[in-house]
């Protein structure tokens, strides 16, 4: 192409139209093609024409940039013209940077983000994240740097010494060097797998199961830090990352402001001088998190809502896994059903109303029917044979069929209260809301 504007610039349009033909028709020779005809030399012509009108029909916006400054001051041109249309994120920046100076760890991060979707033998598939290249990037900034905001992943890969906030080639490479290390770290499959199955441990099974999807990067580069700055490792390691877990996607702290979080987490860890030091502040902030009043009054307030989804429903769903509680009724477990490959075209378990919502409808307590402590899970063939039975009805004829040691059994593995069905409604959910929530603190001290 810039053969192209050069022979415009030189007034030999014409010519090079004409040589660029003789070179397309020995090259047909050469293959035993026909020459071009009028239509092909015609569309050459228009080709060419077309490209140089481009100078005149397509205007080029040109920044000016005084050469005092530094690549920082850049950087954020960069950001702000590139922040209308479409916008760019910061893993955009970061990738376009790794792109610049590292392809290769590019490619090896973009490489492991698209095995994470499909399953395969020695990949990074998992049923519970799609990862992404900032799910990485942070993790890699998290453990090699000890930061936790995505921005300074792209002031480090650019060259910048975060303490002296000065920024050079040399620094550059010497960032790039120790991103590249923890990078291995990140991707080492044995290490990431072990965490999913700490997380499969805890009771999350499945991808609809996490609510918010930084906690799964952010509590793995938790536990990699656990593991290669304080040598904590084997079972002890994993039942620190099933717990960390299970308190980051219960209470949501990396939801919101995940980000201040974070950088606060790592900032923490980074005045820990050993092992022990860290588990007392492990311990301490989960402590802080999963408090009695946490799961005395904060959890069952939360099953006083509606819809039974969300990061407590899907704790009560985890708990019921870890307790190994089987599905209403029946004898398969809540785990058998949560597995990804348990499912086909429908789910293989239903969120059941215990008191069936048309069975409420009409009545005084129908705004009532879809708060979350009236639901269960049970497999799709009793959803549809319970249908909008008074659960007087139905549970007589399923207690009849198991007898009333397994009802009793089958109501305390779903934290049911026994004889619910002859409950009045709200005192059922004040109930259960207490009971859901025991479920939970109890699955948690079983981690």
């Amino acid at each position: 192409m810039s053969a192209v504007f050069e022979a415009k610039r030189n007034n030999e349009a014409t010519k090079f139209r004409r040589a660029y033909i003789k070179r397309l028709n020995e090259a047909n020779a050469k293959r035993d093609a026909s020459e071009l005809g009028d239509d092909e030399e015609s569309a050459v012509e228009d080709g060419i024409n077309d490209l140089l009108n481009l100078e005149t029909t397509y205007v080029i916006p040109i920044l000016s940039i005084s050469n005092k400054a530094d690549e920082e001051q850049m950087s954020q041109i960069f950001i702000r013209v590139n922040s209308g249309g479409t916008k760019l994120t910061e893993d955009d920046f970061i990738m376009t940077l790794l792109s610049v100076y590292e392809p290769q760890t590019r490619q090896r991060i973009e490489d492991w983000c698209e095995e994470s979707r499909k399953p395969g033998t020695g990949t990074s598939y998992n049923a519970l994240l799609t990862f992404r290249p900032s799910h990485v990037i942070r993790a890699a900034v998290g453990l090699g740097f000890g930061r936790g905001r995505l921005r300074y992943a792209r002031l480090i890969l650019n060259g910048r010494n975060l303490k002296t906030k000065e920024t050079s080639a040399e620094q550059r490479e010497e960032n790039f060097a120790k991103f590249d290390a923890a990078l291995d770290k990140v991707l080492d499959l044995n290490d990431w797998h072990a965490f999913v199955n700490a997380l499969g441990d805890a009771g999350y099974l499945n991808k609809g199961m996490i609510s918010s999807e930084n906690a799964v990067p952010l509590s793995y580069a938790i536990s990699l830090i656990a593991k290669h700055r304080f040598g904590i490792a084997g079972m002890e390691l994993q039942r620190f990352a099933k717990k960390w877990f299970y308190t980051a996607i219960l209470t949501q702290m990396y939801s919101g402001n995940f980000e201040s979080v974070f950088e606060q987490q790592l900032n923490a860890i980074s005045e820990l001088a050993d092992a022990d030091s860290f588990r007392a502040w492990a311990d301490s902030e989960i402590s802080a998190q999963l408090t009695d009043d946490f799961f005395g009054v904060t959890l069952p307030n939360e099953f006083d809502k509606n819809r039974a989804s969300g990061p407590v429903w899907n704790a009560f769903l985890a708990a019921q896994v870890v307790l190994g509680s089987r599905v209403l009724f029946g004898t398969g477990t809540v785990a058998q059903l949560l597995l990804p490959a348990s499912s086909g075209v429908k789910k293989a378990y239903d969120k059941h109303h215990v008191f069936p919502a048309n069975f409420l409808k009409g009545g005084s307590y129908e705004n009532l029917r879809d708060r979350r402590a009236n639901f269960v899970c049970v497999d799709y063939q009793k959803n549809i044979y319970i249908k909008d039975e008074d659960p007087k009805v139905y549970v007589t004829l399923f207690r009849q069929e198991l007898g009333d040691d397994a009802y009793e059994t089958s109501c305390r593995e779903n934290a049911l209260p026994i004889g619910f069905e002859d409950m009045d409604f709200p005192d059922f959910l004040a109930k259960r809301r207490v009971l859901m929530s025991e479920m939970i603190r109890e699955a948690y001290l079983r981690l």
